[in-house]
C-alpha cells in the first residue's frame, strides 16, 4: 500500500509539471499578457497629453481609475514574476536594441513626410506655385526634426 501511495504521488508529480513545451506555450502568453499591459499603459498616457496633436482616446478614464489600473498592472506584473519563478521558466533578455527601434520609426516617418511633398500630392489636384513651396516647406521642416531625433542617437 505504500508502494502504491508513491505511484500515486509519482504519477501527480509528472502530470502537474511543465514540459519545455507547456513552459513556452506560458511564456509566450505571459509575453503577450504584458504586451497588451503595455498598450493600455500608452492609452493612458496619451489620451490625457496635451501634447499629442491627433489622440486617438478620449479621456475618460478618472484619475482614481487610472490609479487603481496603474496599481493593478504592477500587481500582474509581479504574479507573472511568481509564475515565470516557480515554474522555473527563464526569461530571454531582449535582443532588439530601443535605439534601432527608433531609428526605423524616425525613418518610416521620414518618408511618410517625403510623401507629402507636392510631387507626390500632384495626384490629387492641382497646386500654385505657393501651394508647393508651402508643402515642401512643410515637409523640409518635419524631417529636419525627425532628423534632430537621429542625431540625438548618435
Amino acid at each position: 500500500m505504500h508502494h502504491f501511495f508513491i505511484v500515486i504521488s509519482d504519477v501527480r508529480r509528472v502530470v502537474t509539471e511543465l514540459n519545455k513545451d507547456h513552459k513556452r506555450r506560458l511564456l509566450i502568453g505571459l509575453r503577450y499578457v504584458n504586451d497588451l499591459l503595455a498598450d493600455i499603459e500608452g492609452i493612458m498616457a496619451t489620451s490625457v497629453d496635451p501634447q499629442v496633436p491627433f489622440p486617438k482616446y478620449v479621456a475618460d478614464i478618472t484619475p482614481a481609475q487610472r490609479k487603481i489600473i496603474t496599481a493593478e498592472i504592477a500587481h500582474i506584473r509581479e504574479e507573472m514574476y511568481r509564475i515565470l519563478e516557480n515554474k522555473n521558466i527563464k526569461i530571454d533578455p531582449p535582443f532588439i536594441s530601443a535605439v534601432r527601434a527608433v531609428q526605423n520609426a524616425i525613418h518610416f516617418a521620414d518618408i511618410a513626410m517625403e510623401e507629402m511633398r507636392p510631387k507626390y500630392m500632384r495626384g490629387y489636384g492641382e497646386l500654385t506655385g505657393e501651394a508647393v513651396r508651402d508643402l515642401d516647406e512643410v515637409v523640409s521642416r518635419m524631417q529636419k526634426l525627425l532628423r534632430q531625433i537621429l542625431r540625438a542617437l548618435r
